[in-house]
């Protein structure tokens, strides 16, 4: 398996190349290039899984050689059990995103390889462990969804994509002032951007709060969590169906993983000052996020201000510092990926048919297209939490360790977000299913294609088996948890 981290994050990059000598006017050709070299890297990351030794080393598939000898940056890529899990989320996502896109008639050549340079950059932040290489990754990935934003996107694009980019990137920037100061606040001998001798360090507590303060910003902004959430309903309403999959599923997850992957071994001390901070934060964007949603006619919106409620049982699952809470952020960041990202696509297509995502505007489509319908009801349970699909297991566990770490507070307003989510959802579907509507203004449309089956099945399978059996993401959790909490 030697060298297999490298082929998934570069192989799409050939897959650029070879679209690059395609003719732009031969769009055919084009989407399948790009859905190959999207599967390839799919393929090889449950690979990753397969091979994966819970019982062996903490960081697995190791490659690792000398960059910049002078800064000490290095060309360093592993994965252990809170890096696979999102590196297929990711892999398996572009497969998806990819196929959805082949309604796309604009400029397609250049839509496909920002795709492939989008699987590039996720990937790339989930498996480095040299800070300086992760850093590069992770502002590699703000390029091609600005684009994918400001050229595909709806009517307001433009200030979507600059209100996107301006954020992230101002995130970004105090993200690296965090890195540097672990690496020069190390001592002389062991100055290094290897995040895993970084972690090795004792700093004084003053320099693990600025640190933590630079690093949380980015984090926040990213996962994201209020105040620092608006621009995310604009992102997602103007983004194109498949950028708001990617955005929802895989690029929210980076903050969730910076707490885990940064935060929590590197600057501990810190992390549990200010898991009070945390906790508000998280509680607000939960309730916040859910209130606001509730008031949403658009269904992209609505779906837009549920992620900010879901990320904060993420918050706040690793703010509990304990095993039942970190695991549960864990899960629960793999199956907002799912739940979520399939949600942004049940949009699409009901846009596709209706040509509207105003809720008011929708007619019964239950009666036109039972197979579609059967995935929204399915998707909202999911989203609501409910028991056997896989919603239900990353916020119970959060809610566990956040009742055990904090009390019953925190816990009651988790479950109060739980609640006010299966109000807005369920007055959503009975406002699209069960709503009378005059004859005249019932539209007929079409149920799923194969091509839409595709594209959701796999993900509707996948809700339900780890609602079901949850086990694999958990074990594999568990092998990193015990290092994550110090």
């Amino acid at each position: 398996m030697k060298g297999i981290l490298s082929a998934i994050i570069f192989i799409p990059l050939i897959g650029i190349i070879i679209l690059a000598l395609i003719p732009k006017n031969n769009d055919r050709l084009i989407k399948w290039t790009a859905l190959i070299f999207s599967i390839i890297p799919f393929v090889l990351s449950i690979l990753l899984y397969i091979h994966y030794d819970p019982t062996g080393s903490r960081i697995q598939f190791v490659e690792k050689f000398t960059w910049i000898k002078q800064l000490g940056m290095q060309y360093y890529l592993g994965v252990d059990g809170l890096s696979i899990p999102l590196v297929i989320l990711s892999t398996l996502t572009m497969v998806i995103s990819i196929l959805y896109s082949f309604v796309i008639s604009k400029r397609t050549k250049e839509y496909f390889i920002l795709m492939l340079a989008m699987t590039t950059a996720m990937v790339g932040v989930f498996m480095s462990l040299d800070y300086i290489l992760f850093y590069i990754f992770w502002e590699i990935g703000l390029i091609p969804m600005y684009f994918l934003i400001g050229i595909w996107g709806g009517r307001r694009r433009e200030y979507a994509a600059i209100k996107f980019f301006l954020y992230t990137f101002f995130g970004s920037v105090f993200m690296l002032l965090g890195i540097l100061g672990l690496y020069f606040y190390a001592p002389a001998a062991d100055r290094t951007f290897d995040m895993i001798a970084l972690a090795q360090n004792s700093y004084p507590i003053k320099i693990q709060i600025w640190v933590f303060l630079s690093i949380f910003l980015g984090l926040a902004i990213k996962l994201p969590s209020f105040p620092f959430h608006t621009w995310l309903p604009d992102a997602h309403v103007e983004a194109p169906t498949a950028a708001s999959v990617i955005l929802a599923a895989v690029l929210l997850k980076m903050g969730g993983y910076g707490f885990g992957r940064i935060l929590m071994p590197s600057v501990p001390d810190a992390f549990e000052q200010f898991v009070p901070l945390m906790a508000v934060m998280g509680a607000i964007s939960i309730v916040y996020g859910a209130y606001l949603a509730m008031a949403q006619d658009d269904l992209k919106k609505m779906v837009a201000y549920s992620s900010i409620s879901h990320m904060g049982f993420v918050m706040l699952g690793f703010a509990s510092l304990n095993a039942d809470g970190v695991n549960g952020a864990i899960f629960q960041m793999i199956s907002h990926g799912l739940v979520t990202g399939l949600m942004f696509i049940i949009v699409g297509m009901i846009h596709d048919r209706y040509h509207t995502r105003k809720i008011s505007e929708l007619d019964n489509l239950m009666n036109h297209a039972p197979v579609l319908s059967s995935v929204v009801v399915f998707t909202t349970m999911a989203s609501l939490g409910m028991p056997m699909l896989s919603g239900f297991i990353g916020e119970w566990l959060s809610i566990a360790g956040v009742f055990q770490a904090m009390g019953g507070v925190y816990a009651i307003i988790m479950v109060v977000g739980i609640i006010l989510t299966a109000g807005y959802f369920v007055y959503m579907l009975a406002r699209i299913f069960l709503r009378e509507r005059r004859k005249e203004k019932v539209t007929k449309v079409a149920d799923l294609s194969v091509r839409e089956m595709v594209v959701a099945f796999p993900m509707v399978a996948l809700i339900l088996f780890f609602g079901v059996y949850p086990k694999p993401v958990l074990d594999m959790a568990q092998t990193v948890i015990s290092t994550m909490i110090k």
